[in-house]
């Protein structure tokens, strides 16, 4: 059996043999255009990953900092202090690891309404002198 030959290195070979790159694509029946791809050198992405130790520990110093800030405005603050240009999904995941999210423990809107609810009754036992519900002053 024959091994297995990329077509990358087939238009490659077929190249440097003095083929042009149209007589080639037409020959193997692909776009002209992908064929020109196929003999660029690739240079691999270089992807300039975060040392997540010095995030961790940057994060942690922001929250101390800023400590009702939720992860979307420590990743802003990641940004303006340090420079650092992480996802904010990033951010939520080491906040999690760490102990650091903030939970709503605000005003609800049932809760907001029932302290309005009973603020109005109140007034209204001020006025009438609390003698319709039979409460005592």
């Amino acid at each position: 059996m024959g091994s297995k030959v990329s077509i990358r290195e087939l238009v490659q070979t077929l190249v440097e043999e003095g083929y042009s790159i149209p007589q080639i694509t037409k020959a193997l029946r692909i776009n002209r255009t992908y064929g020109y791809e196929l003999i660029k050198e690739k240079a691999p992405k270089k992807r300039v990953q975060n040392d997540e130790a010095s995030l961790r520990q940057k994060i942690q110093e922001l929250c101390g900092m800023f400590p009702t800030n939720e992860y979307r405005r420590i990743r802003v603050w990641l940004q303006k202090k340090y420079g650092i240009h992480v996802n904010h999904k990033r951010v939520y995941r080491i906040m999690k690891e760490l102990g650091l999210l903030k939970h709503n423990v605000g005003w609800s809107f049932g809760s907001h309404y029932h302290f309005v609810c009973l603020a109005l009754c109140l007034l209204l036992l001020q006025e009438n002198g609390n003698s319709r519900i039979g409460l005592q002053p």
